[in-house]
């Protein structure tokens, strides 16, 4: 995530650090879990170390526009199904 794409202020970096907070202490099966957040100064960005999802993103982010759409399509019932019977 790069830093300058945040607005530089003191409430954005509240509630920044508010939610890195939440989403490290989240635990749930259908979260992906947030372990680590390293700050570049020098490159201005922040690296989030996150658990690994074998089925890959759900959402594509799109920087220049800044919107979010599916990555692929979604798993068909039956498909899901059969990933949710085998574990």
């Amino acid at each position: 995530m790069k830093k300058n794409k945040l607005n530089k202020n003191a409430r954005n970096e509240l509630d920044l650090n508010r939610e890195i907070d939440v989403q490290k202490n989240l635990n749930h099966p259908n979260i992906v879990k947030l372990f680590e957040v390293i700050d570049d100064e020098e490159d201005e960005k922040l690296h989030m170390v996150m658990e690994y999802c074998p089925y890959g993103e759900i959402l594509k982010f799109y920087e220049d526009t800044m919107t979010f759409e599916p990555a692929a399509p979604l798993l068909s019932p039956e498909k899901y199904k059969l990933d949710f019977e085998d574990g």
